[in-house]
């Protein structure tokens, strides 16, 4: 949501500047994406009044104005425009600059000298309706210089709201918000009501009360809809980014800014009958103002009349409701309502119309505003349109209000979920700040009531963190927790948070995805696998449902390599959705990584590139942790989302050695995929699922050897399709119960080295539980796994 600074100072004034202002907002919650300063593009031009007007002797086409600038009378010749003598208008003097930085100097215009410019809109660099001559009231104080008087300089603050905090999609919702960060009183508007001068009311009947529980309406007759919208409500329109249309839309505009109350108008002598607020028949259509034809589910909420829909009640309206647009609209209908949020949920994403009533019904809207906001539309309209009021006529069903909140709150509930002791008085105070009604109070404890306008408090919980947002994360202290360790009972299976915790000791960072995808993405890493497409998706990169964790992590990476993050390492646990059948779909519980960068090699003293062996190694550290460790095995096999020379799927394997489950993948980033998201480097992925790696090995306790180890190097050639993991496993099937270690160190292919074959060197440790091992024992050993390993895989002893 845009927000002009200087509208929002109008209702609360902290004494802060604009950079510690937009600091505080993102500090507390509402996050600040932009801040863009609107500079007038001009100086000197000033409130002048028209005093006399002579036609230009020899031009038919031009006039002879004298002005008065509050100081002196100045001469300027200028077009016949509409307007005539006594009215205030924007006067550029000698020695001013316009639009373009163009000084204004003195010309003689066909014999005659002027002495300066009356100003049209463009000439200022303003984007407004006007398209002649920029008239001002005559409230408008001469000599004022006009950028004062119309406030042109402003401050534009952008703030990514979270859809929790529709109280906030209002100047008043967010000058609330800052009263109480900064604990300084807000000042709302104060109207007076505007006088009933006809009778008038519209016929309407809600067939949905419980959608549509309140509707407020007013006639307003006799309006000048020619009428052109002040240049002060233009321009603050403008800034925020809503075109001027006509003045009762621009109106409806800056109160629905104003306030967060949407409003809708119509041309009553347009409409035929009854207005009638009901549930859309299947079938029916929507014609819009372009022309084209929504057809209508039955479960949207419609406004008609006796022959036509008239709108998507909170969302649009259709042809035969807009207020002419030829400038012969003459009595006109305000609508208000409350509308309940869950009956326009999803409805504008799935008829693909995003409107800012649609984002404000959908969030919640304060149930007291309509008659507020049509007392202050109503006012607007008549000083500046004319025009007679009728009364208000409101529609309430209060059965189907939201129900008042009621919660009990403890000082030591506080304690327990900040972990900080909050003094009494300073809970009371920003309670109060909040708006929350504390009704009853015993000792520390608060029965308080929640404000209809926050949606978003519903517990304790929601309530609690209110509190420590306002009294501020930085002010809560941090504490060190004290505990007594005892022996603890070794758990029969592991749990994630046992495998999470491995990870982040391997200095990874938990990240949390959407479940829902781009199905650009779900084909780009799982190809093959059928993905439940969304029915009403958010939008179109949240279109289906992930099959992998891959997606929702290379996103989150990418996102953080624009940030020129380089060294990352990522990993999320979660579901994921196999299946394009909502009935039959099947959820997995799966643990993804991500990996890039460097590491520090103490070989060489500075920073290498991350490889395949790095993520392999974390990987093998999740699925050791269960001392199961010779349950696995990584089989060299291709998918479509990985390097071609650098995937493998992981296998579980049973008692009796047979390959009974695909536990996860592991590998690099397929060079397409890359190309494709731009990453010129290489990323490393694995998956493994939950389930099947929780199992844990029953751990037999024994006594630790006193006795010496002892180690040997083995080089090996082997042919190079015999993977590393084959020969792992024969040299601990032949090594005996006294190997405790083994190690791969190193791969050589070159020169030396037979064509199809390469150089292997293992390290293995020998350690006896009650003697010590001498260098016959281990010959024997070592005789005896050469011989195994030539009769099986043809591999032999590198000279």
């Amino acid at each position: 949501m845009k927000i002009s600074e200087q509208w929002l100072r109008e209702f609360v004034y902290p004494k802060l500047y604009t950079h510690e202002l937009a600091n505080q907002i993102t500090i507390a919650g509402l996050e600040v994406t932009t801040i863009e300063t609107k500079l007038a593009l001009f100086s000197g031009v000033v409130i002048a009044c028209i005093i006399n007007i002579n036609r230009h002797p020899k031009v038919n086409k031009l006039n002879i104005y004298k002005l008065y600038d509050g100081k002196i009378v100045h001469k300027v010749v200028c077009h016949r425009y509409k307007i005539s003598q006594g009215n205030n208008i924007a006067f550029a003097p000698l020695g001013s600059f316009i639009f373009k930085n163009f000084r204004v100097i003195k010309r003689k215009i066909h014999g005659v000298e002027s002495y300066g410019i009356i100003c049209r809109p463009y000439e200022l660099g303003l984007e407004t309706s006007y398209k002649e001559i920029i008239i001002l009231p005559k409230k408008a104080i001469v000599g004022v210089d006009i950028r004062n008087w119309i406030k042109l300089d402003d401050v534009i603050i952008d703030v990514d709201l979270t859809p929790n905090r529709g109280d906030c999609l209002s100047l008043r919702g967010f000058a609330r918000e800052l009263g109480v960060l900064n604990r300084i009183p807000v000042k709302f508007l104060n109207f007076e009501n505007v006088h009933i001068h006809n009778s008038r009311v519209y016929p309407i009947n809600i067939n949905n009360p419980k959608d549509c529980p309140c509707l407020v309406t007013r006639v307003i007759e006799n309006i000048d809809f020619n009428t052109i919208t002040p240049l002060w409500m233009q321009y603050r329109l403008n800034n925020i980014g809503i075109l001027s249309i006509n003045i009762i839309d621009d109106i409806i505009n800056y109160v629905m800014l104003e306030l967060g109350q949407p409003i809708n108008t119509f041309d009553i002598d347009t409409i035929n009958g009854k207005l009638n607020i009901r549930m859309a028949h299947i079938g029916e259509s929507l014609q819009l103002v372009n022309g084209s034809h929504i057809y209508l589910r039955d479960d949207t909420l419609v406004s008609t009349d006796k022959n036509h829909l008239l709108e998507i009640t909170g969302i649009i309206k259709s042809k035969f409701s807009n207020i002419s647009m030829d400038g012969n609209t003459r009595n006109i209908l305000l609508k208000s309502e409350f509308l309940n949020p869950l009956s326009l949920t999803g409805q504008a994403r799935y008829y693909n119309l995003y409107t800012n009533s649609s984002q404000r019904f959908e969030r919640g809207v304060d149930s007291t505003l309509q008659h507020i906001a049509i007392e202050r539309a109503t006012k607007l309209i008549i000083d500046i349109t004319g025009g007679k009021a009728g009364p208000i006529t409101s529609i309430q069903y209060e059965v189907y209000f939201p129900c008042k909140r009621k919660i009990e709150l403890s000082d030591k509930k506080i304690e327990k979920l900040l972990g900080t002791h909050i003094k009494t008085h300073e809970i009371e105070t920003i309670i109060s700040l909040l708006g929350i009604k504390i009704k009853h109070k015993i000792d520390c404890i608060w029965n308080v009531e929640v404000p209809h306008w926050r949606f978003d408090i519903n517990n304790v919980p929601d309530l609690i963190e209110e509190l420590a947002r306002i009294y501020g994360y930085s002010n809560l202290i941090s504490k060190i927790n004290i505990f007594s360790i005892s022996r603890m009972e070794l758990k029969k299976n592991l749990s994630c948070i046992d495998i999470c915790k491995q990870l982040i000791t391997r200095e990874y960072n938990e990240v949390i995805t959407y479940s829902f995808i781009s199905s650009e993405l779900q084909y780009m890493f799982d190809p093959y696998v059928a993905a439940l497409k969304i029915y009403n998706p958010i939008n179109k990169d949240m279109s289906v449902m992930r099959t992998s964790l891959w997606p929702g992590l290379i996103t989150t990476f990418i996102y953080n390599k624009n940030r020129h993050k380089t060294s990352i390492a990522l990993f999320e646990k979660g579901m994921v959705f196999i299946g394009d059948n909502a009935q039959y779909v099947k959820q997995i519980k799966k643990i993804g990584g991500i990996l890039t960068g460097t590491r520090y090699s103490i070989w060489t003293s500075h920073s290498e590139n991350l490889d395949f062996l790095d993520i392999k190694g974390d990987v093998e550290s999740i699925l050791h942790i269960g001392g199961n460790i010779e349950s696995w095995y990584f089989e060299y096999v291709e998918h479509p989302a990985l390097h071609p020379g650098k995937s493998a799927k992981i296998l579980y394997i049973d008692k009796d050695g047979t390959f009974n489950n695909t536990v996860g993948w592991i590998g690099a980033i397929h060079p397409d995929i890359a190309t494709a998201l731009n990453i010129n480097f290489e990323v490393f992925l694995f998956e493994l699922d939950i389930d099947l790696i929780l199992t844990r090995k029953s751990i037999k306790v024994k006594k630790i050897s006193r006795f010496p180890e002892t180690s040997r190097d083995l080089s090996l050639i082997v042919k190079q399709e015999i993977p590393i993991i084959i020969l792992i496993d024969s040299i601990r099937s032949i090594s005996g119960d006294w190997l405790t270690d083994i190690k791969f160190f190193d791969i050589y292919q070159g020169h030396g080295i037979k064509f199809g074959y390469k150089s292997i060197t293992f390290s293995l440790t020998w350690q006896h539980p009650f003697r010590t091992l001498y260098d016959k024992d281990i010959e024997k050993i070592m005789l005896n796994i050469i011989n195994y390993l030539n009769k099986n895989h043809e591999v032999t002893i590198r000279n």
